[in-house]
């Protein structure tokens, strides 16, 4: 077998991201590229993870001044607090089996196979401790930041795992 290396779907900042990450998962595969120059990759940086709220709801009215569909990704535990701060800013985000909302607020255990044109990853380090011990985590992690089609941000305020 030979693994696809080529991609057309996530832009080159997100994969060089993403290949960084690759580097920790115990597989044996290459590097992968992007055919696409366009996109964009924002890492936020907050105080700490207790500060990840508001700059969630910087990063989502920053993402809606730009057209496309707007995916915030997050730890499980994490989702319900999300949702009451961006409601709490007059965000209307719905879940992910709302199809054609602008905006939705998505668990990590359940994203594999979407997509959103822009994704704000909320503290990876969160995302990839909520699975079962090993590597599995950081693998989940790879999924979420690989849905962003235009746009990714990422917030943290706990050192990143890549």
């Amino acid at each position: 077998m030979v693994p696809l290396t080529t991609g057309f779907r996530v832009p080159q900042a997100v994969v060089t991201l993403t290949n960084r990450l690759l580097e920790r998962l115990d597989v044996d595969v290459p590097a992968a590229r992007s055919l696409r120059g366009d996109g964009a990759l924002r890492l936020r940086e907050v105080p700490g993870p207790g500060e990840a709220p508001d700059a969630v709801v910087a990063a989502v009215r920053d993402a809606l001044e730009r057209e496309g569909s707007v995916g915030v990704v997050a730890a499980d535990a994490d989702v319900p607090r999300l949702r009451q701060a961006l409601a709490g800013a007059g965000v209307d985000a719905a879940g992910p089996q709302a199809l054609g909302a602008r905006v939705a607020v998505v668990p990590a255990s359940v994203v594999k196979g979407l997509e959103y044109d822009h994704v704000v990853a909320v503290e990876p380090a969160a995302i990839a401790e909520a699975e079962a011990p090993g590597d599995r985590g950081l693998h989940r992690l790879y999924v979420v930041l690989t849905r962003a089609v235009s746009r990714l941000e990422v917030v943290h305020g706990r050192p990143l795992p890549f």
